[in-house]
């Protein structure tokens, strides 16, 4: 049981990083990166997207905006469709082009 002071220090290092996954929120909306890989076309991102606005969203399109470095970006729209208040749902998706992760823009809007 002598190895178990030196376990410790490596748990709080770990929650840290978790903590640590980007997050975008425009107007309500947020997504939440999980995880991003380069892929065989570009990166492939991971997340959640959540509804944290007070209200239900009706045909909701989200547009997502990735930088390669090069001056250019991978344009990715998704159609999630209705989003009740305070729901989230798992969104995958290819960033065609793009190598590392940098960052991203969040676009949406909800279609009465």
């Amino acid at each position: 049981s002598s190895e178990l002071p030196s376990d410790k220090p490596a748990a709080p290092a770990v929650t840290s990083a978790a903590a640590k996954q980007p997050e975008f929120v425009v107007d309500g909306v947020a997504f939440v990166v999980t995880s991003t890989k380069a892929g065989k076309n570009g990166l492939d991102v991971s997340g959640v997207l959540q509804n944290r606005r007070d209200s239900e969203l009706k045909n909701l399109i989200v547009s997502f905006t990735v930088p390669n470095g090069k001056n250019e970006s991978a344009v990715v729209t998704l159609k999630p469709g209705t989003m009740a208040m305070g729901n989230q749902v798992e969104v995958n998706f290819t960033a065609e082009g793009v190598t590392q992760f940098s960052g991203l823009t969040l676009k949406w809007v909800s279609l009465k």
